[in-house]
């Protein structure tokens, strides 16, 4: 009898402490989530419009450049009817 309850109790024990570790996981979990939030928040309040432009045009360059393409033109048409 001895025996069963010690079973028990380490199963118990166990559960308790399984349960803690994935409550630990889930509070590391959020803390991480929330300190990449704020850095993305923090790169965002950097840019304006005319830096949002560039980083397009620059990403638009690389893009090109690794499809290996030699000459890119680019034509601007205003219609009117």
């Amino acid at each position: 009898m001895n025996n069963k309850n010690s079973i028990k109790e380490t199963e118990i024990a166990f559960q308790r402490k399984t349960k803690e570790s994935e409550l630990e996981f889930d509070r590391k979990n959020r803390e991480l989530e929330l300190e990449y939030q704020k850095k993305v928040i923090e790169v965002d309040r950097l840019h304006d419009s005319k830096t949002l432009q560039k980083y397009q045009a620059d990403t638009m360059e690389r893009i090109y450049n690794k499809l290996g393409i030699k000459d890119v033109s680019i034509n601007q048409f205003i219609g009117g009817s």
